[in-house]
């Protein structure tokens, strides 16, 4: 089977577009990633048969893998989901650890369903604005927030 045979003229120009550094080629990305992979693993051999993969095709790579994975910039994780608990310190906490995560290049996603529905009274009196209403917030931090350029 033919080694990156995947590696056409587009994937190339894609790849180019923030994914390799000045001069880097894709094959020596994924070698570099292989290395760095193994490095972190501590399995003697990883790096040669992770290469092999990704060359023949059997794995395929996420953005941030390419970007960022063994070199000091950003997350190679692509997406981070949070949980949020009906409490607003734990609103606010998970605000900020997603525009933490954003900062560092990762997508994010939130579980909003445990917090309490519009017009349901909160223990400080009053009424709960709803779910939306804090969806709102993460919304604004993920368009504040730059993805470092992933």
């Amino acid at each position: 089977m033919k080694k990156y045979k995947w590696l056409n003229k587009d994937s190339r120009a894609f790849l180019k577009r923030g994914y390799l550094r000045e001069g880097e080629s894709a094959e020596q990305r994924v070698v570099d990633i292989a290395k760095a992979a193994e490095k972190h693993l501590k399995i003697k051999g990883f790096a040669e048969k992770f290469e092999d993969y990704v060359a023949r095709g059997f794995y395929s790579l996420a953005s941030p893998v390419w970007a960022n994975f063994g070199r000091k910039r950003g997350l190679p994780v692509s997406c981070n989901g949070v949980f949020i608990e009906d409490r607003m310190d734990a609103i606010l906490d998970k605000q900020a650890e997603v525009g933490m995560q954003t900062k560092h290049g990762a997508g994010t996603s939130a579980y909003f369903g445990d917090l309490r529905g519009r017009g349901e009274a909160i223990n400080s009196g009053g009424t709960s604005s709803g779910a939306v209403h804090f969806m709102e917030l993460f919304d604004k931090v993920s368009s504040v927030v730059s993805q470092s350029n992933v």
